[in-house]
């Protein structure tokens, strides 16, 4: 049985820990990581911390002064030596207590839970996957678009459309119907070997792996931030899919549409050789 810590206490994962009125389970009140661990090392963990702490900085969480990213590295290899794993993947979430919706104190509690994961971000699937375009629901486009939340309704419905369709993922429209990200990634399209990723001011969680292409790849490709609607994707010569767990992972139909991946095969292998130098050979 594996374990979890609660600020700083450590349980059974299978031991109730949340009160019922806890702000997270009630209002969404709340933020989440997912990372992976390997050789003991937090892949993306600058980005990944950056994030997590930029969120509750927006969220206006009180922090104690010995909350900060050397601690919060701590904590999550603490944890994943006492579960005795190397290679883990971790969910990190954030709440601010217990309360009604008028409290006014907004103090930082915090769980870690450690599974055990492969490193298999390297293996190339020869079949891509398959998604759909959700349309029963839009994400809002504010303040708090770009965290990742405990506010997941939309991505939790559109992950039930893509589950009642045998889709892999689905798309996830903004307010303005353009393409925000999917359930599970951020989306990239080619188009005449020009690489296209909608940008953060349309309401697309502000992914690692996402952030880690433009700012590692962009002299060997050419990344466009702009907004993408339907249409794009439907005209895309090639779709790919990015995150902190899974790596790149190329789309090969999106409803009727079928693409090609000679491209992203390419973007990828050049992801992987940056990817592994940072991370896997350490």
């Amino acid at each position: 049985m594996g374990l979890i810590n609660v600020n700083g206490s450590y349980f059974a994962e299978d031991q109730p820990v949340f009160l019922s009125a806890n702000r997270s389970y009630r209002y969404g009140d709340g933020l989440f990581e997912t990372m992976k661990v390997i050789n003991r090392s937090i892949a993306f963990k600058e980005l990944h911390f950056n994030r997590f702490f930029n969120g509750l900085n927006t969220l206006e969480y009180i922090l104690p002064t010995s909350v900060n990213k050397h601690w919060l590295k701590n904590e999550i290899i603490k944890l994943c030596d006492k579960n005795e794993l190397v290679d883990a993947r971790i969910r990190l979430s954030a709440w601010s207590g217990e309360g009604t919706i008028d409290k006014m104190e907004r103090p930082f509690n915090y769980l870690i839970e450690c599974t055990p994961i492969q490193n298999n971000i390297s293996n190339w699937s020869q079949t891509g996957l398959q998604m759909g375009v959700f349309s029963k629901g839009l994400k809002a486009i504010d303040s708090f678009a770009n965290l990742k939340s405990a506010s997941f309704l939309v991505y939790v419905m559109a992950s039930k459309n893509a589950i009642d369709n045998n889709w892999d993922d689905c798309i996830v429209l903004n307010t303005d119907l353009n393409i925000a990200d999917t359930t599970k990634a951020n989306i990239f399209i080619i188009k005449e070997g020009k690489i296209h990723t909608p940008p953060l001011s349309d309401g697309c969680v502000a992914g690692v792996t996402r952030q880690y292409l433009l700012q590692n790849l962009s002299a060997d490709f050419l990344i466009i931030e702009k907004s993408l609607t339907k249409l794009d994707i439907d005209q895309a010569d090639e779709v790919f899919l990015t995150n902190a767990i899974r790596g790149l992972q190329w789309v090969q139909q999106c409803n009727d549409v079928v693409y090609t991946n000679k491209l992203t095969r390419e973007i990828n292998n050049h992801f992987l050789l940056k990817y592994n130098k940072d991370y896997v050979s350490q």
